[in-house]
């Protein structure tokens, strides 16, 4: 069980860091992560797609 939490701290952490302390460097990235945690995938380059889903959102 202590192994779950941690796993689970440690993919939450992983999360926020990716939506709150990672500052996008180019103006269009807010808007990528929009689309992608929407499903709106018309456009997009399809590796963005897929390391979208490796990081298991």
């Amino acid at each position: 069980m202590p192994r779950k939490i941690s796993f689970g701290l440690l993919w939450l952490g992983f999360i926020s860091y990716a939506f709150l302390l990672a500052p996008p460097d180019q103006p269009d990235t807010l808007e990528l992560i929009k689309n992608l945690s929407k499903g709106n995938f018309q456009g997009i380059n399809t590796v963005m797609i897929a390391l979208y889903y490796i990081m298991g959102i």
